[in-house]
């Protein structure tokens, strides 16, 4: 990577605890590389072979090829309210360093905000935000902030929504840019992010809805603006599946960095379903070499109650992601009681799956030390 005074800036550290060495200026991940006009786009593959040559060279998708983190959601709650309004400092830091001492190679933590824990107690929650960020720059780690949600499971929606089906009505969202002024000032001062991450799948649930889909566009990208009048210098981008294509094409005007959710492994074992999904996953390549922005999966590894299985899926999926020279965030270090961070519980009748990597008793989950190996 060049920087401004054209010196060539080693985009990755030479050391995995250097987690300063992935710092990216807006400005870096703005100014575009190569052009990609004259580039054929690839069909689809369905050993989904990565682009080799001078095509990965001169792409700017790899430029966090080498990054390796985690989404951590803290043990003790299940929504975000939850775990804002009862921040617990001592349990927090303790699981950070058995994410550190266990994974030697993370160097970001993807960490999930909560505008409705804001709007029950701002004073509280932005006192517990800053205190997470601080805690995380302690342990020589950067944070990638998700601030608002789109996902929802077990039949709600664990750190709130924005409310996508009226989103538009609300113009122009004041009180939603209060909330992202006063968090990312607070957690600016208190920590190191590496990036920020507008909202997590934000479209869910209204992909076929042009208007709908078109005001949650027009949202993100005012948010995007304000999070810009704060940090001008740090990347900006939203978690999206990516493999719709779609969403790439709506969110490219106002993002840095695309963050993708392709989770290809795990759910779909059926050979016919299997291919599918690697053929999708060659079509989202394909268009983000087109576009040729960084790219970062910042959420991948679908979960399993059988810890074997987890584990094979692990192997699968982060060995596409290095094949593509894609850096990965999986979803997520610790047990929690938060949806799919869990085994089933008996006193519950939901259906639910377990994506932690370090167990409830604080020790690693058997296989799970395998993603030490990519």
């Amino acid at each position: 990577m060049k920087t401004d005074s054209g010196k060539s800036e080693t985009a990755c550290p030479s050391n995995p605890g250097d987690a300063g060495s992935f710092r990216m200026s807006r400005r870096q991940a703005m100014t575009l590389g190569a052009s990609v006009a004259g580039i054929a786009l690839l069909p689809s593959l369905v050993k989904s072979k990565p682009v080799g040559g001078q095509d990965q060279q001169t792409s700017r998708v790899t430029e966090y090829k080498d990054l390796r983190g985690f989404n951590y959601q803290p043990s003790w709650g299940a929504t975000g309210e939850g775990i804002w309004l009862h921040f617990d400092e001592a349990k927090c830091g303790q699981e950070l360093d058995q994410i550190r001492r266990y994974f030697p190679k993370c160097t970001v933590l993807r960490i999930w905000l909560s505008y409705h824990a804001w709007g029950i107690d701002r004073l509280k929650f932005l006192a517990a935000a800053g205190k997470m960020a601080a805690l995380i720059k302690e342990r020589k780690l950067q944070m990638m902030p998700v601030y608002f949600n789109g996902w929802g499971a077990e039949g709600m929606h664990p750190f709130g929504s924005f409310a996508q089906h009226w989103i538009g009505s609300q113009k122009p969202w004041t009180i939603y840019k209060q909330y992202l002024t006063e968090t990312v000032q607070e957690i600016s001062e208190k920590g190191d992010l590496l990036a920020h991450d507008i909202s997590n799948e934000p479209y869910n649930g209204y992909y076929w809805d042009e208007k709908i889909r078109g005001d949650i566009t027009e949202f993100l990208k005012a948010m995007a603006s304000e999070i810009r009048s704060i940090t001008p210098d740090t990347p900006i981008g939203v978690g999206s599946q990516g493999t719709w294509l779609a969403d790439l094409d709506m969110l490219n005007p106002f993002v840095d960095i695309f963050y993708i959710h392709p989770y290809v492994y795990g759910r779909y074992s059926q050979p016919d379903k299997l291919e599918k999904k690697l053929s999708e996953f060659d079509g989202m390549m394909a268009k983000l070499r087109q576009l040729n922005k960084p790219v970062i999966s910042n959420e991948c590894c679908w979960g399993s109650n059988n810890d074997a299985g987890r584990a094979e899926t692990i192997k699968q999926e982060l060995t596409l992601l290095k094949q593509h020279g894609i850096g990965f965030l999986p979803h997520a270090a610790h047990h929690s009681w938060v949806a799919d961070l869990h085994r089933p519980r008996p006193d519950y009748k939901t259906w639910s799956m377990y994506m932690g990597f370090i167990d409830p008793n604080g020790s690693i989950r058997s296989g799970h030390e395998i993603y030490n190996e990519f």
